[in-house]
Order: C-alpha cells, then sequence, then structure tokens
C-alpha cells in the first residue's frame, strides 16, 4: 500500500540515519534501501534514505562527484515536490528542506562556473532554476501565510539563473533575464508582504527586519534597471516599468516605516522623473526610442 506523509514509522527513518554512522557502513545499503523504498512508494522513507545517501558523498570540485551530486539532489527535490502535492503534507518542514538542498546546489553550481565547469551540469541547473521558479509560482496560489519562503524560493531560483547566465559561454536567450527580473521583483513584494501582515497582526515589527528588506527592495531596483539598460529594447522597458515604479512605491513604504525621510524625498523624486518619462514615451506612437 502506497505511504501517506505520515504512514511511515519514525523508526524506519532513524533505522537508516542509526546505518549510516554505523562503522561497517557501505553505501551499498543505502542502495538497496533505496531500490525497496521505491518499488514499495515509500515516498517519505526514500526521501529519508536519499538524503542519508547524500551525506555520504564527498561532493568535492572533481566533475565526477559534481555530476553524480547534482543527480542525486534533482532526485531528492524532484521527491519533495512530490511530497508537496499531498494535502496531508507539512509544507513548511518539506519547503525547508528543498530550500536547504536547493542551496547546497547553488553552492555546486558556483563551483562548477568559477571553473568553467557549468557545461557539465547546465541542463541539472536549467532544470533546477524552472523547479524552484514553478514551486514559488504554486505556492503563491496555495500556500497561506508563507510569503517568507515564496520569497526564498524565488531568490534562490533567480541565483540559480543568474550563475546559469554568468557560466554560459554563448549568448543567453532574452527570455532568461526576463525571467530574473520576475523573480528579483517577486521575491521583494513577498517580503513586504509579509512586513504588512506582522504590521497588521501584532502593530509592530524589528526594525533590523525592516532595514533588510529595505535593502532587498533597493537591490533589486539596482537589479533591475541594469538589466534593461545593458539588454532589453526600448519596448521591453517599458513593459518593466511597473516593477520599478512598484518597488519606488514600496521604498517609500519600508523608508517611512524606518522614518528615513531623506531617503524618502530622495525616492518621491526619482519616482516623478521615471513617471514623466514613461508618459513622455507612451504619447509616441512607435513607443520611443
Amino acid at each position: 500500500m502506497p505511504d501517506t506523509v505520515h504512514a511511515i514509522p519514525v523508526t524506519a527513518i532513524q533505522a537508516v540515519e542509526e546505518m549510516v554512522k554505523a562503522p561497517d557502513f557501505n553505501r551499498k545499503m543505502l542502495y538497496l534501501a533505496t531500490q525497496l523504498s521505491h518499488e514499495c512508494d515509500m515516498k517519505t522513507l526514500l526521501l529519508s534514505v536519499l538524503e542519508a545517501l547524500l551525506k555520504t558523498m564527498a561532493i568535492g570540485d572533481k566533475a565526477d562527484t559534481l555530476i553524480d551530486g547534482m543527480t542525486l539532489i534533482r532526485c531528492i527535490i524532484r521527491l519533495i515536490l512530490k511530497l508537496l502535492n499531498d494535502k496531508a503534507a507539512d509544507r513548511p518542514r518539506l519547503v525547508t528542506a528543498l530550500l536547504k538542498h536547493l542551496t547546497t546546489a547553488k553552492k555546486m553550481v558556483e563551483t562548477a562556473v568559477t571553473q568553467n565547469d557549468l557545461s557539465l551540469i547546465a541542463k541539472d541547473v536549467s532544470w533546477l532554476w524552472r523547479a524552484a521558479y514553478n514551486c514559488a509560482i504554486d505556492g503563491c496560489m496555495a500556500w497561506e501565510q508563507a510569503e517568507s519562503q515564496i520569497s526564498d524560493l524565488f531568490d534562490v531560483s533567480r541565483e540559480l539563473l543568474e550563475l546559469y547566465c554568468e557560466g554560459t559561454p554563448t549568448a543567453v536567450d532574452a527570455d532568461l533575464h526576463h525571467h530574473v527580473v520576475t523573480a528579483s521583483f517577486a521575491a521583494v513584494t513577498g517580503r513586504v508582504f509579509a512586513v504588512r501582515r506582522t504590521l497588521s497582526e501584532c502593530g509592530s515589527i524589528d526594525q533590523e527586519e525592516l532595514r533588510r528588506v529595505a535593502s532587498a527592495i533597493r537591490t533589486s531596483k539596482s537589479r533591475i534597471t541594469s538589466i534593461m539598460t545593458k539588454r532589453r529594447s526600448a519596448d521591453d522597458k517599458v513593459h518593466v516599468a511597473p516593477f520599478l515604479h512598484i518597488l519606488h512605491v514600496f521604498d517609500a513604504e519600508l523608508s517611512s516605516h524606518l522614518c528615513e525621510w531623506n531617503q524618502l524625498l530622495k525616492v518621491i523624486q526619482v519616482g516623478g522623473d521615471e513617471l514623466s518619462l514613461r508618459q513622455r514615451m507612451g504619447s509616441c506612437n512607435d513607443g520611443g526610442s
């Protein structure tokens, strides 16, 4: 009988953990446990076995370990995504695990980019950023009070995509830069919504958290502006302009909460200049040049 999220006894998972710690441990034991778990459709136990197997791998900068490690992480992430579809799933715990493995994968990709070895795992990276991005979108529609985790998923998706673009020797599809823009904007939006909810429910919020979100807003504005300046056409800039306008509003909102009046004045002035520019561009029949 296929397992549900809670059907696997804790003792079975503990047995796997103890197996790895045993002095006579052999990785083949985990391979066997993996096969049995898969055949019995025990997804929760299989996840524990795969994570235990990942811990036994000395993932370094060698090509073979890099490829093996990335393959295993993809299997783990795919399994977590399947478990998230279960109505009885412990979603916060699973998403925490998902983010942990995505972060591990990102570190591996950083190593590959540094050593000019991205081509070895390029397809894996392409799959990873899309998996994180699509999961975040699903979370926007289905998860309640999960703004921070959704934002983290958008951020790690963007970071993986940026690494992919950086490590690819040829020109990448222009749409990938649009996804960087969208993920950056979505991540910041989630964090602002989380701030609003905390203020609504508690009446106050930690000032350091406000500063972190304000910094994220300004970083996102700079990132998007840089991409639009270097890589996109005037027509694309018009389509992305609403993102920047909303980020200006967020910046003004956080500046007000932080009583940063000089920053607030600067945001208002810059926002006014950009609005005037958009109005002039919109009055041109060809969309501007």
